[in-house]
């Protein structure tokens, strides 16, 4: 009994710092959906009017489409590239697996702010790819204001950022796959792929879930390369290039009709 009472006292204050931190903001937050609220001014009731605004607005479904579609297609190509490249890291050896894992790892640590404004650079009509179109006589290719193309900018900076993460989870558990049952698939004949396929891949469920729903959440709420990477004056790509996080916060209370 004493014990469960200490357990209880430890774990008040982190709950206590949850609640006041996350519970008490989202249920205010909700609160002040149904009112007309403009310059944190509180303004009249109007129920679930703001809703119905938000599901009647074409951009919102714009921008959700766009969302899910850079989410899941940045993650896929984040765990696929992130376990070949753990396979790899894992079947080398010495200094040259420290290296490889510092290196893939790094756009992982750092700023995505950074890491946002250097791929704007690099997409910019001035930048070093257009320089090697023009080169090879493609010409300029406004990749951020290309309604097709910027989507796709997007999803390829968003897996640069994830896949060092996903390398490491993935890696991890490649180390943590007892040598005994490779050996033992090997002496049965087994060769590289089916070892692969058939003992380590089934011991790497555990990291390739915690990775996906740890960067779903990540690429679902990313801003920073939406805001600081992608940021054209074509109108075009106001209406259908942004994702859902830019465009709800972009919405007043009360929504305008949709220029889409």
């Amino acid at each position: 009994m004493k014990e469960s009472r200490l357990g209880a006292v430890l774990v008040a204050p982190s709950i206590l710092f949850l609640i006041v931190i996350l519970i008490v903001p989202l249920i205010y937050t909700v609160y002040n959906s149904f009112f007309d609220l403009r310059f944190l001014q509180m303004g009249d009731f109007l129920g679930f009017k703001n809703y119905a605004a938000v599901f009647r607005n074409r951009e919102i479904w714009h921008s959700l489409g766009l969302t899910i579609i850079v989410t899941f297609a940045g993650l896929a190509i984040s765990i696929v590239v992130g376990m070949l490249m753990a396979v790899w890291i894992h079947s080398c050896q010495g200094l040259t697996a420290y290296f490889l894992q510092i290196i893939v790892l790094i756009p992982w640590v750092i700023s995505m702010v950074v890491g946002a404004l250097l791929w704007k650079w690099l997409f910019n009509t001035m930048g070093p790819i257009n320089y090697l179109l023009n080169a090879w006589g493609y010409g300029n290719v406004d990749i951020l204001a290309n309604p097709r193309l910027a989507p796709c900018a997007l999803i390829f900076v968003m897996a640069w950022r994830t896949v060092g993460f996903a390398m490491v989870l993935i890696l991890a558990g490649l180390k943590s796959v007892p040598k005994d049952l490779e050996e033992a698939a090997e002496v049965d004949g087994a060769n590289r792929w089916n070892v692969f396929w058939r003992v380590r891949l089934p011991l790497l469920k555990t990291p390739v879930m915690i990775a996906s729903v740890i960067l779903l959440l990540s690429n679902f709420n990313n801003v920073d390369v939406a805001v600081r990477g992608t940021q054209p004056t074509s109108s075009r790509w106001n209406c259908t290039g942004r994702v859902l996080s830019i465009t709800i916060s972009e919405l007043p209370a009360r929504f305008p009709s949709s220029p889409c």
